[in-house]
């Protein structure tokens, strides 16, 4: 898959504080902070071939954005406020209103062009709702997520602010290799979006 990396320790943090709020039997259900980010892209690569056209078209689209942008590509959003998609996945979402979220719309569907029909890439189509995974009944075993309570946003964090985020990097990531040291997933390669441009 094709994600920007949460690197912000506050957001690791604001994360952590909603995992403690969350019933015990949803323990199971949440995502290390360690791993937190904002999928755009989530494909099939076909061995090795596959991993290597889609770690150039990911570095083709960074470059190109680049190019567009003056060498400053790079995305700054604000993490406030909790939801749910039907109660299974609970998460944290860009500001309402945030710049980012059409930014971030753009390299998602230039993504999708540059890896639509690349050979050994098997690309997932679904609906793009950027935001930052923080629990989902599907880590979950099915007998214990069917019997586990909604997924919803607790009361007392629904308007968390998890401060501004910088995304500067493109990250081509394995779901099913070994995480790496830090706790986050497995990275083949990035492209760089070069800086933020706070105009």
């Amino acid at each position: 898959f094709v994600a920007v990396r949460v690197r912000s320790e506050h957001a690791h943090n604001t994360l952590r504080d909603v995992h403690a709020v969350l019933p015990p039997e949803l323990a199971a259900a949440c995502v290390p902070a360690s791993g937190a980010h904002i999928t755009l892209a989530v494909m099939h690569a076909d061995g090795q071939e596959g991993v290597e056209a889609a770690l150039s078209a990911v570095r083709r689209v960074a470059g190109r954005v680049r190019a567009q942008r003056n060498g400053r590509a790079g995305v700054q959003a604000r993490l406030r406020g909790l939801g749910h998609f039907r109660a299974r996945v609970l998460f944290l979402r860009l500001e309402r209103g945030d710049s980012a979220e059409q930014r971030l719309r753009e390299l998602h569907e230039a993504l999708h062009e540059e890896l639509t029909g690349v050979d050994k890439i098997g690309l997932a189509h679904t609906r793009f709702a950027p935001h930052v995974t923080i629990a989902k009944h599907s880590r979950m075993s099915g007998r214990r997520a069917r019997r586990a309570p909604p997924l919803t946003p607790p009361e007392s964090h629904a308007n968390v602010d998890a401060g501004e985020v910088s995304f500067v990097e493109l990250e081509l990531c394995s779901m099913t290799m070994r995480k790496q040291a830090d706790g986050y997933y497995h990275v083949f390669g990035s492209g760089e979006l070069g800086g933020v441009d706070e105009t």
